[in-house]
């Protein structure tokens, strides 16, 4: 499937990086390799569609949009879950995974200060192909 990924140039070395992560969890991105998480089991997040990276990198002209294709891409609905450590990830991602359910839980529980809202378009894959930048 195609689909698109902000991605932001490291000042210094010139390498393609994820836009957010905790140090050590950061994956990098090399155009025409496939990309896996950091973290075991987690997902990479990307964009359904060019529009929708737009509204995301409005806030910034350091990110650049690349289409790309991606691996097993799912919706995670309208929130996801604010991790604090490098820790909580591995553990969120063992224990929790991306299941619909899970994100019932949380909207029904309201836990406001754990969650936040999912940028528009996001989907969350298990693989990140580079193909081209279009912005």
């Amino acid at each position: 499937m195609i689909a698109y990924k902000v991605v932001v140039q490291e000042t210094f070395d010139g390498k393609l990086a994820s836009v957010s992560g905790v140090a050590g969890w950061k994956v990098r991105y090399i155009p025409g390799e496939w990309a896996r998480p950091s973290a075991d089991g987690s997902k990479l997040f990307v964009f359904a569609s060019k529009c929708d990276a737009e509204k995301f990198t409005e806030q910034s002209n350091a990110y650049q949009i690349w289409r790309c294709e991606v691996e097993n891409p799912i919706t995670p609905g309208h929130m996801f879950h604010l991790l604090l450590s490098p820790m909580s990830w591995s553990d969120y991602w063992r224990l929790h995974g991306w299941e619909h359910s899970y994100w019932e839980h949380w909207r029904k529980a309201g836990r406001l200060a754990e969650r936040m809202a999912a940028p528009e378009g996001i989907l969350l894959c298990d693989a990140v192909k580079l193909l081209e930048r279009v912005a």
